[in-house]
Parts: structure tokens; C-alpha cells; sequence
């Protein structure tokens, strides 16, 4: 039996888009529907950006580092490849496909891929995106794959959503859903995988609550209301069908972290017992909201950060064991 554990982390809105300029385009999209692949093939991104002014002479970078763990510093990985190419004069609404070759992506792992719009040696458009590569010669893998919200609960009290998040979350192209879509496939093309997913239980609840019909909260301050047929709605429900989905797939052991994901060591050095609560709500909110069968005997620690006095917490609700360590 081979096994190989990758953490993928990614946030929401895991896609950044940054530039130097105060002009610096709105709506950057940089997405790929594969982003857990098997060594030995290529992959394409998609990247559409909203450009305000015209870029002369521009050149489409890319740059792929790793492999990795691109969640804590990615300037320490190495750069495994790259590619410049002129695109010429640039206006509007710019589409273009980016290939990424196999061989920049060689060996399993997590990866980072970073592109720019380069003009004037300015870079008008920055976005990046990480991925996932598994051995295409390993009999089993088993792959550790965390979901969590990297930027808090987007839900006011009364469930009112907010900040624009949900709004761009649960779509096979953005971020960790684009790999929650693409777990199937993956099962479907490696049969014999063993696939062990981490998730945050408030993310589920907030999908939950999103594929219901939800209210939003608009930049003015008002709020706006989308049914149950609306699209984020749908996709909400049908990223929460997935997950359902491996739930009771064979090959597949899910794990929560604590419900809302704090800090179980500064929970516990203040003295608080908020931790226990936490890691049960969590186990609680995962095996209802996905209808697992048996309570998850595992859970995930939130950053992989453990101490002595935070074991307690797990064990205080009838953990076995915890990931420790991620590669």
C-alpha cells in the first residue's frame, strides 16, 4: 500500500487579484476544473479580467512553485516552470486559457500557480491559485483534503450573509469548491484511492443554509433576498450533495474540525472549556448535515496547531485520534 497525504487549503475567495496600479481591473477570474490531478498530464486554467484602460505590448506570466505547503510561506517554494507570452495590445473584458505542462507539476503534491498581466513592467493583474497533484502510480492514496473558510463566518446572527462571500463560493470553478466538484472524477479515475476529507462543520451549516434560499447584505448597506431556485442556491446544494455523496462512499472517511474552528491551545491556556463544545458540535453538525452513519471518530485540529492542553478537548469528546502532521 502506497499513501500520500496533501493539504490543500484554500479560502472562499482563494483567488487573489492585486495590482500596483490604481487602476487595477474588478472581477478577475482564475480558475481550472481540475485542480486534484494525476501526475503525467496537463491542465488548463481559465483567466478573464475586467480591464479599465488599455494595456499596450502586454505579456501573460506564469509561474508555477512547489511542491509543498503552499498554506503557510509559498515565497520558500520551489519554481518548478513557467511561461511568457505576448498577448499584444489588451482592452475590456480579456479571456484566455493558461496551460499549465505536465512536467512543471512533476512530482505529488501541493502546488501554487501565480499569473500576471505584465505592461510597462507593471503587473496590472495578479491571481494565483493552488493544486493538487497525486501519483498516477500509486495503487492507494490516501489524501487529506481540508476545507475551511480561512476568513471567518460570513453570517451575521439573525443568518443575514455578508461581505459578498457565499456569493462567490459554492461554484465548481472557485476555489475549495472547484475541488469539492472534482472529487468524483478524481474517484472515478482511481478507483482504489482513499480519500480522507477534513471539513469545517460551520462551512456546511452556512451551505446548508445558502441552498435553502438566503439573505444578502449589499454594499449600501440594504439587503437582497435569493430563493431556493437561485444560482448560488443550487450550487450550494449541489456542493452539499457531493459531500453527501462520499459520505457514504466506500474509499471515503470524513473528519470535522471544530465547529467554528478556533484556537483549541488558546482556548485552553485561558482556561476556557469552550473546546470540548466545539470539537462535539462539530462532529455533531458533520455526521447530521452530511447524514454520516457513524460518528467520525477522527477530527483535524484547526492549522494543525496542538498542544498538551488542547489534546484534552478532543479526547473530552471521544476523539481517538487527530491529523498532526500535513506534507
Amino acid at each position: 500500500m502506497m499513501a500520500a497525504v496533501v493539504w490543500l487549503t484554500w479560502a472562499l475567495a482563494p483567488v487573489s487579484a492585486q495590482g500596483q496600479p490604481t487602476d487595477r481591473p474588478a472581477g478577475v477570474v482564475f480558475s481550472s476544473n481540475n485542480l486534484l490531478s494525476l501526475t503525467g498530464s496537463s491542465i488548463t486554467f481559465h483567466l478573464q479580467a475586467n480591464l479599465p484602460t488599455t494595456l499596450p505590448d502586454a505579456l501573460l506570466v506564469v509561474d508555477v512553485f512547489g511542491p509543498g505547503d503552499p498554506s503557510h510561506d509559498t515565497e520558500s517554494l520551489p519554481r518548478t516552470g513557467g511561461s511568457r507570452q505576448e498577448v499584444g495590445d489588451i482592452t475590456g473584458i480579456f479571456a484566455v486559457e493558461v496551460p499549465v505542462e505536465a512536467e512543471w507539476l512533476a512530482e505529488p503534491g501541493a502546488y501554487v500557480v501565480k499569473v500576471a498581466i505584465e505592461s510597462g513592467n507593471v503587473n496590472h493583474v495578479v491571481a494565483e491559485s493552488l493544486l493538487g497533484r497525486i501519483a498516477a502510480d500509486a495503487p492507494i492514496v490516501d489524501l487529506a483534503l481540508v476545507v475551511p473558510i480561512a476568513l471567518g463566518i460570513w453570517q451575521e446572527p439573525d443568518g443575514t450573509f455578508v461581505g459578498g462571500e457565499i456569493e462567490q463560493g459554492p461554484s465548481p470553478t472557485s476555489g475549495a469548491f472547484a475541488v469539492v466538484f472534482s472529487l468524483p472524477d478524481l474517484l472515478d479515475i482511481s478507483p482504489e484511492t482513499r480519500l480522507t476529507v477534513a471539513v469545517e462543520p460551520v462551512l456546511l451549516a452556512q451551505l446548508e443554509d445558502a441552498a435553502d434560499g438566503f439573505v444578502a447584505r449589499t454594499p449600501d448597506g440594504n439587503t437582497q433576498t435569493h430563493d431556493a431556485r437561485d444560482t448560488v442556491s443550487l450550487a450550494a446544494e449541489s456542493a452539499l450533495q457531493i459531500l453527501r455523496g462520499l459520505a457514504q462512499h466506500e474509499g471515503v472517511q470524513l473528519l470535522p474540525l471544530p465547529y467554528a474552528t478556533p484556537s483549541l491551545p488558546l482556548l485552553a491556556v485561558h482556561g476556557w472549556n469552550d473546546g470540548v463544545s466545539q470539537v462535539r458540535l462539530g462532529k455533531a453538525e458533520l455526521a447530521r448535515i452530511l447524514g454520516v452513519a457513524e460518528t467520525p471518530r477522527g477530527a483535524l485540529p484547526p492549522g494543525l496547531d496542538l498542544s498538551s492542553d488542547s489534546v484534552a478537548a478532543f479526547s473530552g469528546a471521544s476523539v481517538d485520534y487527530v491529523v498532526v502532521k500535513a506534507a
